[in-house]
């Protein structure tokens, strides 16, 4: 389960600073706590307010580093699926420059089979707001029916400001050439940042 906090609610369930993750963006820092509870992320502005210097001066130096559990260091890991299968990571991250109203941004999966997980939108502003939808290939290899769409996961989906994620509570099955499209509809001319979040199943 994944948790939005403010940086004030953040820093209380901060039990231990070495699990602190953070990756340092142009304009605000993307943080994330995670502990038996759940999965804890909040955003700091670089704004040279209170937050930031608070962050910068207390919590970010021991950020990012390995921490453990006993004297056991938690390594990364693959998943081994009941199959036998094994899950790898796979994030794909784009850059896409925006003009106001409708923008297409595409992904073509590039595995045989991958699972999503999740996407992440960084620039965003309030009043955005996003379709996410799924076709088939040129081909139609798997409808039949070439481009068809074969599913459809955001309707009209309204963004915060700066920073949105959404983490399924289970994984979608893509197979190669399956052409993930974000339709953007953006209030101003801007650049924003969409990862997308996935497993490949090898």
């Amino acid at each position: 389960m994944r948790i939005y906090l403010t940086w004030s609610q953040f820093k209380v369930i901060i039990t231990n600073k070495a699990k602190l993750r953070f990756n340092d963006r142009e304009s605000f820092y993307a943080l994330e706590y995670q502990d038996e509870l759940g999965i804890f992320e909040t955003s700091v502005v670089k704004d040279s307010g209170a937050d930031q210097t608070d962050f910068e001066a207390n919590y970010q130096s021991y950020a990012n580093k390995p921490y453990t559990v006993g004297a056991m260091i938690q390594p990364f890991a693959d998943k081994v699926l009941p199959s036998g299968k094994k899950l790898y990571v796979r994030n794909y991250g784009i850059q896409q420059a925006l003009s106001v109203g409708a923008n297409t941004i595409n992904y073509a999966c590039p595995y045989p089979w991958a699972k999503l997980i999740g996407a992440e939108i960084i620039g965003c502003e309030i009043l955005d707001y996003t379709d996410f939808k799924v076709y088939d290939d040129a081909s139609g290899t798997y409808s039949g029916t070439p481009n068809a769409l074969l599913n459809q996961f955001g309707y009209g989906v309204n963004l915060p400001k700066d920073y949105y994620v959404r983490m399924a509570p289970y994984d979608a099955d893509l197979y190669y050439g399956i052409v993930l499209k974000l339709t953007y509809n953006s209030i101003s001319a801007k650049t924003v940042g969409l990862n997308i979040l996935m497993n490949q199943v090898v």
